[in-house]
């Protein structure tokens, strides 16, 4: 018996007394979606063809259709998952959960389980631990932004009431001169300049409002005493300065109308008196 070689397009790949080569196999007719087909290896005299998915994607055999199948899109490893293997031509992605409290994964991936974090950093406290999908989480300490923010709170106390200390000085004297001149004045306009100097002093002490004030209703009260018992020069600045230890705090507002509506009757009451 004499043999020859199989022609193009067939192969033989054992040793046989078969009088004919097998037709080399075309992909179409074994990946039923063929569309996302690849010849993976040509066919030669002793082998046939593979055939195999473009890439992303992986052949399945059909259980149903002996050595056909289909192509199938690689997996990603869901979240909670770390990656094994990769997917080859015959076999999807390989993915394992990772361990609660030691590894982890946010999302959908190829990525292999992360490690979680063990501990956190200076000056931060835990806010939940790491768990399969999430790493550990850490906040700012609640203690320490307890000192930041009382360390702030000094600060802008301290500075407020520097502010106020040498305004109402400034203001006060002006409030005396301005009383000096009022013999010479007529009433309307000597109630229009306290009340411009009132108004300025109360913008200046809102807007260094930080906390509210435990002593502000004594503080008014003894404010509005003051002008029952001294003369009107000395009345009025100790009201002010009265008002300026406080001003800093949170009755601005009702301290000023006070204040305000004591000056304005006291002008009144000295200008019927003269009149």
């Amino acid at each position: 018996m004499q043999c020859v070689p199989c022609p193009d397009g067939a192969y033989q790949v054992t040793s046989n007394r078969a009088n004919y080569c097998t037709r080399c196999t075309r992909c179409e007719e074994v990946v039923m979606n063929h569309w996302v087909s690849a010849i993976l290896s040509q066919c030669t005299a002793i082998s046939n063809t593979v055939c195999g998915c473009i890439l992303g994607y992986h052949f399945t055999k059909d259980q149903r259709e002996l050595e056909r199948g289909f192509c199938q899109t690689n997996s990603l490893c869901s979240a909670g998952h770390g990656l094994v293997a990769n997917a080859s031509s015959f076999t999807d992605t390989q993915c394992k959960p990772c361990t609660n409290g030691t590894s982890y994964n946010p999302a959908q991936s190829l990525d292999p389980c992360h490690q979680c974090t063990t501990s956190c950093p200076n000056n931060t406290e835990m806010w939940h631990p790491c768990n399969t999908t999430h790493n550990m989480a850490c906040i700012p300490d609640r203690e320490m932004m307890h000192v930041v923010v009382e360390s702030d709170s000094s600060t802008y106390l301290k500075a407020g009431m520097g502010s106020c200390v040498g305004f109402m000085v400034v203001l006060c004297s002006i409030c005396f001169i301005k009383r000096r001149r009022q013999g010479t004045e007529k009433n309307d306009q000597s109630r229009q300049d306290i009340s411009s100097i009132l108004e300025n002093i109360r913008k200046i002490c809102l807007r260094s409002a930080l906390t509210g004030s435990e002593r502000g209703q004594d503080t008014v009260n003894e404010a509005k005493e003051s002008f029952d018992r001294e003369k009107y020069h000395s009345r009025l600045f100790h009201a002010l300065t009265i008002w300026k230890q406080c001003c800093y705090r949170g009755n601005d507002t009702v301290m000023y109308e006070i204040l305000c509506y004591a000056v304005n009757t006291h002008t009144t009451n000295v200008h019927f008196r003269r009149s």
